[in-house]
Formats: C-alpha cells, structure tokens, sequence
C-alpha cells in the first residue's frame, strides 16, 4: 500500500515464503542460467526454455489481438511450465524496454516458486485479504526485482545507476533501494 491506496490487487493465495527464500531462488535462477553482472537477459533466459535442465518449460508468444490474453500482459501457466506473453511485451523487451523486462521477471517468478501449482496466475483474481508472504503477486513481484536487481549489486547504488546498469525504470529501482533500506528486506 503506497498513501492508503492499494497498488495492485492481490494474487493468489500460496504457501509463504519470506524476502530470503524469494532471494535464493532469484539468486538460483541467475547462476543456473549464468546471469553475471547487472543486466540480466530474461529474454535469454526464456529462450533457453525447452533445453537442459528446463526441456519441459516453455514460453508462448501470443498476438497482442488474441483473446486468449485480453487485457493482461502475460499469464503463467505452473501447471503446465508455459509462459504466455504478449508479442508487444516479448518484442518490447527484446529492446530492452524496463516494463517488458519486469513483466517477463515476475511471470519467471511466479514460475519458478509456484511451479506445482494447478491454478494460472492472472492480476485480475482476487481472494480478499491474503497476508503478504502469502500473496502470489507479492512473491512473483519480490523474485522480479530480487533478479533484475540483486541486493548485493545494488544496495550501494544511486536510482540512477540501477536504472542504467539494470535495465530497470525509476520506479523499480527508488523501490528497490527504498525496500532494501527496510529490516524486513534484510
């Protein structure tokens, strides 16, 4: 919540994982797909689905027309291993564009800390009031900045210099060194 207001809705309800738990997996995903450095190539990362250690995962680039995403940017399927994203977002971040690089974190996230789960994630669901280290948005949101910008990189940095070195936008990164700046992001 940012002023009383509610930035987002809340997702799904999941087994909770604090800040830590969600910083390894961020920090595994990085080694396993030797992400050196800031600047992390998420697209890369999908594109190395269906190979190695990943042969069952799979992403979906969908048509920005088609129904099949409506309103959303992108849709992570646990169950299945499948990521679908806009082909706006996927050819957006393919430039680089902050936005598309997040988007497509958090729906890595969501994959990869909620991958047994039999429901698709969606902004648009709501179940009421979920505690914070339960909330499936929170956890997909806190793996995304944990990968783009890990807390040992950045924590010295300006906003500036996250955003240049990290591929991020001003908001993720005054976010980002606000959070770290928190006990509860230790």
């Amino acid at each position: 919540m940012r002023n009383g207001k509610q930035i987002r809705k809340p997702g799904i309800p999941v087994a909770p994982k604090k800040v830590k738990d969600v910083r390894l997996v961020a920090q595994l995903t990085r080694l396993i797909f030797g992400v050196k450095g800031y600047f992390c190539d998420v697209v890369g990362i999908l594109e190395n689905f269906g190979t190695g250690h990943f042969a069952e995962y799979k992403f979906e680039i969908i048509a920005d027309n088609d129904p099949i995403l409506k309103d959303k940017w992108a849709v992570t399927i646990p169950h299945e291993k499948t990521i679908r994203i806009k082909e706006s977002v996927y050819n957006n971040a393919c430039e680089k564009d902050a936005q598309s690089r997040f988007t497509i974190a958090h729906e890595l996230g969501h994959l990869f800390l909620h991958h047994k789960f039999d429901e698709a994630f969606a902004r648009e669901k709501t179940y009421g009031n979920i505690e914070t280290w339960r909330d499936s948005e929170w956890q997909a949101d806190t793996y995304a900045a944990e990968l783009l910008m890990p807390k040992g990189l950045v924590d010295a940095l300006s906003i500036e210099e996250v955003c240049e070195k990290c591929g991020v936008s001003y908001s993720a990164a005054e976010t980002r060194l606000r959070k770290l700046n928190t006990t509860s992001w230790q």
